[in-house]
């Protein structure tokens, strides 16, 4: 009973008994790259390389994906960067101490001479 059902669900537009893999095949994949898939009844991408195929669901999935990968790699480079600079700060005032430092010792020097 359930086999016939199924059977029934799966005729192709032609009246001939198919798997959904043949049925894909026959309407989008091989006729059109980009087709309105016949089981899905939406706009799905159908590539040639790959054997199966996509709904909208999933494409906007991976594009998202895709875009928080982006926004990540972003603010890790940001936050490298931004402790980068503050590192390059610290260097510099020390230095800057340093040589203070020195500058002060060297009028001590002067003044004890005079």
């Amino acid at each position: 009973m359930l086999q016939e059902q199924k059977n029934k669900k799966r005729r192709c537009y032609k009246d001939e008994e198919v798997t959904r893999r043949e049925e894909h095949d026959t309407r989008c994949y091989k006729k059109r790259r980009k087709a309105r898939c016949y089981w899905k009844r939406r706009r799905t991408r159908c590539y040639k390389k790959r054997k199966y195929y996509k709904g909208e669901d999933a494409t906007r999935r991976e594009d998202e994906q895709d875009a928080t990968r982006r926004e990540e790699e972003q603010n890790a480079t940001r936050r490298e960067e931004e402790q980068d600079a503050t590192r390059r700060e610290d260097v510099t005032r020390r230095e800057v101490r340093d040589d203070s430092r020195i500058i002060k010792d060297w009028r001590m020097c002067c003044k004890l001479l005079n």
